[in-house]
């Protein structure tokens, strides 16, 4: 199966598309999460821009250029894609194929079609209406039903801007994502929570101060958290842990007991963000250290 990173990516509008519901608008932005291969613990971005104007089978498209940038590979431009638009349906052109990425028309219990010729077919569990930036968009949930060709493209689909794991379907064992941030000209800037920022890296999480000022540093692994975090403590009997996120809201708050070397916290159901571990006992002040729940 071919690798997403090199393939291109062109997005086709209808000319009849609105404004308002236009999905890519030229200089719309997209910042996603990046994991850095073979180099353990390190990771950068993927940034998707609207950057021009193009025609595809006569049809008015976007060029969507890319590029990445992580603290081993440094900044690399990968090639360019192609999306379509007609009303409220996004295709992706790749390989002299169509397939249909969203239709916003859809409501719960519908289905389409992601690529007849595969015969992958989404399926759309619910559908709500949010407000983001002052507008109300529509959130699709959604899953790819018999997929007997590895792929991943199931979970919630945002009017305006896309699937929030990455824009295209993911092949194979890749890891892309989370989004990050949406941006263009008249919606404003989406921030999700995956990143304090859009262009956060590893380099960023090392150099930064993973404390509060007031506390002593916590050493924990991995920074990019799946299911297990792993921490190290010099307490031997009870502790207590909080997990809490940037706004300062409490996700976890338990009681354990230590015994002056490492241990681990299950946080599988922890939401994607950036987090806080807190730790304290009776005899030691209390240690904090920053991670991200991928």
């Amino acid at each position: 199966m071919r690798s997403l990173l090199a393939t291109a990516f062109f997005v086709c509008f209808s000319l009849g598309a609105s404004a308002q519901e236009e999905f890519a608008p030229l200089g719309a932005s997209w910042y996603y999460h990046l994991n850095t291969i073979n180099q353990e613990g390190m990771f950068g971005y993927l940034h998707l821009t609207a950057s021009q104007d193009t025609i595809v089978d006569d049809q008015q498209c976007k060029l969507i250029s890319r590029s990445s940038y992580d603290p081993f590979n440094g900044f690399l431009e990968l090639s360019p894609e192609i999306l379509c638009q007609e009303q409220q349906q996004v295709y992706w052109k790749t390989g002299g194929d169509s397939w249909l990425l969203f239709d916003f028309a859809l409501e719960a219990g519908d289905s389409w079609y992601l690529s007849e010729a595969d015969n992958l077919v989404m399926y759309v569990d619910s559908t709500q209406f949010k407000t983001i930036n002052d507008q109300e968009l529509k959130f699709m949930h959604c899953r790819l039903m018999q997929n007997e060709m590895g792929i991943s493209f199931s979970g919630t689909f945002i009017e305006r801007v896309g699937w929030t794991q990455y824009m295209l379907p993911i092949f194979g064992d890749q890891w892309l994502g989370p989004l990050r941030c949406y941006s263009d000209e008249l919606f404003g800037e989406y921030l999700t929570g995956a990143a304090p920022e859009c262009e956060f890296t590893s380099g960023s999480l090392v150099s930064s101060n993973l404390a509060a000022d007031t506390e002593d540093p916590l050493e924990i692994y991995p920074n990019l958290v799946q299911q297990m975090l792993h921490f190290s403590s010099s307490i031997a009997g009870r502790a207590w842990l909080e997990v809490f996120d940037l706004s300062g809201q409490i996700w976890l708050q338990k009681t354990m007991e230590l015994f002056g070397s490492e241990a681990e916290l299950a946080l599988g159901r922890l939401p994607s963000g950036i987090y806080f571990l807190r730790l304290h006992s009776d005899s030691e002040s209390p240690k904090t250290a920053r991670f991200i729940k991928l």
